[in-house]
């Protein structure tokens, strides 16, 4: 679970993570799940996966949950609904366990900037 750029609570191809998913793979020597869908949404599947599965799921900032706010096609500010952000959150941290290594191996990685080709950190 990561987050990248300023998308404003829109999915932004320029912004998605699914381009690392093949050099996690590489470095893994692994099957990456990659999940598009809101987390929200995909509790259950990520549960679904065994102890030693790799699932990233994709850009949290593409939900206007995560920083609360977005911006309508027309530019317009909107405020995330106070309960959606109290359930996205609730859905991330009942993740958090599952994921953990995950976010400790991505943070490695772009430390060492090995996914630096698709993205500038």
């Amino acid at each position: 679970m990561s987050h990248l750029g300023r998308p404003d609570g829109n999915a932004n191809p320029n912004f998605s993570l699914k381009p690392i998913v093949p050099k996690l793979e590489e470095i893994l020597k692994t099957k990456v799940h990659f999940i598009s869908t809101p987390p929200v949404k995909a509790i259950e599947e990520v549960k679904s996966f065994s102890k030693g599965e790799v699932v990233l799921l994709e850009n949290l900032r593409f939900f206007p949950e995560e920083e609360g706010k977005f911006k309508l096609p027309n530019g317009e500010k909107k405020k995330a609904k106070k309960e959606k952000v109290v359930e996205f959150r609730k859905a991330l941290s009942s993740m958090g366990k599952k994921i953990n290594d995950l976010i400790i191996f991505y943070s490695i990685i772009k430390k060492k900037k090995l996914i630096e080709k698709h993205f500038f950190f």
